[in-house]
């Protein structure tokens, strides 16, 4: 009977041991290098900067989507994608002039040069062509003009940036026609020009058109279908090309947070089932004013309606603070689903981790937020170089990105996951076994050498040596 049990707790033990072993090599860790190699391909010259329904970012969305299948992550409503159209900025014939033009003759006085004197700003496109004239009305600001033409309006804003580097998102619902950066000297001209009864011809190179477009899906699935799911999101487009042909390529917004979906997906999905569901959705349209998280929100809402969502917008600026941003919603109001944010705050106390709270409507959380669902966004809100050619992946610290893990792992183990199946990948829980099972291998050995050295400590003298 001794032996059996002895046996049989020796099976048990080396089953347990070569299980806690295949956890540990079948657990992919999170690797933050990894999620930089690939903010880098998002990020190259190869996604012409991702706009919203153009070919790169179409091109980004098979990228993401092959990613979240190599991590074996299933569709959601059996599909990877959830398509929907959308106005989209697209270059036209037109050559980017402002002209000052002779009202008298049409004669040219003065053309301005495009790229140096200005540059059209990627705020809407409704218009590509207008003459403006001493007819018009113009209301002046300080640093603008608002142009009023046959009942619409159109924007002139000083850049103090020389190089006019900067581009807005776009908004197809914009109160103008088109909005134009100029330096000090154009809104003198203009002014000047319009005052003098000259006529102000201007051609903008973009024109409006509808496109298609995909938000990317996966699920790793858990064991309960009546739970809620736990949704992780981040926007992978940006804002294109301009007219010059320079990339903006968004390396920290928002490769940044795509990147770090992917390889989040990549590590939990090699643990065991989760209690819940895990949706990742890699958002389209964010720069075009939260389109992409905005029709998820709306056309799964009865899945998600009691979900969390947690959303990457902007991950890993060096020597900067996390942003743990939740609607405006809930700024003012007594009503607050903000669970997540309470949270995330305590983790970061815990492990003093800088970090500051706002509550404002300025990613994808707020497409959410705005139905009632918990939700925020992770941010490390460096905006010294967003929407300018200079958002690269030279400027991408791989420490912020641990540091923004180190409290996005905790908080989605303890919701998604149950504590004791987690307990089976603890790396102590291996050397713990393994000592217990060379223990109790080892135990007759002991035993035996135990009683022989009893055996002969107890064993009296031979009647020859008693004699000497």
């Amino acid at each position: 009977m001794k032996k059996f049990i002895y046996y049989t707790s020796l099976i048990v033990l080396f089953v347990c041991l070569v299980a806690s072993v295949f956890f540990q090599t079948t657990y992919y860790h999170f690797d933050s290098a990894k999620v930089n190699d690939n903010i880098k391909v998002i990020s190259s010259n190869e996604y012409e900067g991702r706009l919203t329904g153009s070919y790169g970012n179409e091109k980004a969305s098979y990228f993401i989507e092959s990613c979240f299948k190599n991590n074996k992550l299933s569709p959601f409503n059996n599909s990877y994608r959830e398509s929907f159209e959308v106005t989209t900025p697209v270059k036209n014939d037109n050559a980017p002039t402002i002209k000052i033009i002779n009202n008298n003759n049409n004669n040219v006085l003065h053309e301005y040069k495009y790229g140096i004197d200005f540059k059209e700003d990627m705020l809407n496109f409704n218009e590509s062509s207008v003459a403006f004239t001493k007819e018009d009305t113009i209301d002046i600001f300080p640093s603008s003009l608002v142009i009023k033409h046959g009942g619409k309006n159109y924007l002139f804003y000083v850049s103090f940036d020389k190089n006019f580097s900067f581009r807005s998102s776009f908004n197809a619902n914009s109160p103008y026609e088109f909005s134009v950066a100029i330096t000090t000297e154009v809104y003198n001209g203009l002014l000047d020009s319009l005052r003098n009864n000259n006529i102000v011809n201007i051609s903008i190179p973009y024109s409006k058109n509808q496109n298609t477009t995909s938000n990317i899906i996966g699920v790793i699935e858990g064991s309960s279908k009546i739970l809620p799911p736990l949704v992780v999101t981040a926007h992978f487009d940006h804002i294109g090309m301009d007219y010059l042909n320079n990339y903006y390529n968004g390396a920290l917004d928002n490769a940044s947070g795509t990147a770090f979906i992917l390889e989040l997906s990549k590590s939990f999905s090699s643990l065991v089932k989760p209690k819940r569901n895990i949706i990742f959705v890699a958002l389209t349209g964010e720069e075009f004013g939260l389109l992409g998280s905005e029709q998820f929100a709306t056309e799964y809402n009865d899945i998600i309606k009691d979900s969390k969502v947690i959303n990457f917008d902007m991950i890993g600026a060096p020597n900067t603070p996390i942003s743990i941003i939740a609607g405006a919603r809930y700024k003012d109001s007594a009503d607050k689903n903000v669970e997540l944010i309470n949270s995330f705050e305590k983790i970061c106390n815990e492990k003093n981790i800088d970090h500051k709270i706002s509550f404002e409507n300025s990613s994808d959380h707020a497409s959410f937020a705005n139905k009632g669902i918990d939700s925020v966004t992770l941010c490390h809100s460096d905006v010294s170089k967003i929407h300018t050619p200079n958002d690269k992946i030279d400027y991408i610290d791989i420490s912020a990105i641990d540091q923004v893990y180190s409290i996005v792992k905790e908080e989605i183990c303890d919701y998604a996951y149950d504590d004791f199946k987690l307990f089976l990948y603890n790396p102590y829980l291996v050397i713990s076994l393994f000592v217990l099972f060379i223990l109790l291998l080892c135990a007759p050995s002991f035993k035996k050498k135990i009683k022989v050295y009893i055996n002969k400590k107890n064993k009296p003298l031979d009647w020859a040596h008693e004699k000497k």
